[in-house]
């Protein structure tokens, strides 16, 4: 289980620049994870972190039809590397497992570069609205 103080430290993940997860002072890699299957796995876990992912839809995304002969397996195999390189880089290891499927676990703070852009984009947006609309009386006039 983790610790509490996992609630509030936060688990930074970078996409825009090189991808990148940070945890207190330590931060994994992509040259460090070594493998273009793992990140990928953990980047399709952390953009669906709000979400139970199968281990079907997990295989589909990870290997193409016919690319892999035991995708089950193989995914086990995959979250097991996974799981190993984030505990001894970062110390921390949220990915959870249910039946059949795999998720990020909610009890860890993970912030997201693109999901915190796409707010400022997004309230950036909604000041030029704001701006830009004429006052009610300039436009009764």
């Amino acid at each position: 289980m983790y610790k509490s103080e996992t609630d509030t430290q936060e688990l930074k993940v970078t996409f825009l620049d090189d991808f990148k997860i940070t945890y207190k002072d330590k931060e994994l890699s992509q040259k460090s994870i070594n493998s273009d299957k793992v990140t990928r796995l953990l980047a399709y876990l952390i953009c669906h972190k709000e979400n139970v992912v199968s281990v079907g839809e997990l295989s589909d995304v990870l290997w193409t039809e016919g690319e892999c002969d035991d995708p089950v397996n193989a995914l086990k195999n995959l979250v097991y590397r996974a799981r190993s390189v984030l505990k001894s880089q970062l110390g921390i290891n949220p990915i959870k497992t249910l039946m059949g499927s795999y998720c990020w676990n909610d009890n860890v703070n993970t912030v997201i570069d693109t999901e915190q852009f796409e707010k400022l984009c997004n309230r950036a947006e909604l000041s030029l609205i704001h701006i830009s609309e004429p006052t009610r009386q300039e436009a009764i006039s």
